[in-house]
C-alpha cells in the first residue's frame, strides 16, 4: 500500500469543499482548525509554503505538483514565503457536496 492509501483508508467522506486560489506574492492565506477535517492541497504550479499550528515541524515547502494532506484538523497556514504574513482567514463555509468560487 503506498502513502496516500494509507493516509486515506479510514476516512469515510461526509462533506466536500473544492476551492481555487490563486495569487501574486505577497499572500498568505489561514485555514482553521476543524476537528475530523482533512484538507487536501494540490499546487498546479508555482510555490507555496506550508506551516501547521500545534506541531514542531518546520514550514514545508511545496512546488507544482505536490499534494499536502492535513489529516488531524490542524490550522494551517500556506503562503508565498515564511516571513510572509499568514493573510485572511478561509472562511469559505461550503455546503455538503458543493464547491467554493475562485479566490
Amino acid at each position: 500500500m503506498d502513502a496516500l492509501s494509507a493516509v486515506l483508508a479510514p476516512v469515510r467522506l461526509q462533506q466536500t469543499c473544492w476551492a481555487f486560489t490563486s495569487g501574486r506574492a505577497p499572500w498568505g492565506l489561514t485555514f482553521a482548525g476543524r476537528p475530523s477535517c482533512v484538507r487536501f492541497h494540490y499546487v498546479v504550479r508555482g510555490s507555496a509554503w506550508l506551516g501547521v499550528d500545534g506541531t514542531n515541524e518546520p514550514d514545508m515547502a511545496l512546488s507544482g505538483g505536490d499534494l499536502a494532506v492535513v489529516p488531524l484538523g490542524h490550522t494551517h497556514v500556506l503562503r508565498d514565503d515564511p516571513p510572509s504574513e499568514d493573510g485572511e482567514d478561509d472562511q469559505r463555509g461550503c455546503a455538503a457536496g458543493a464547491g467554493a468560487g475562485d479566490r
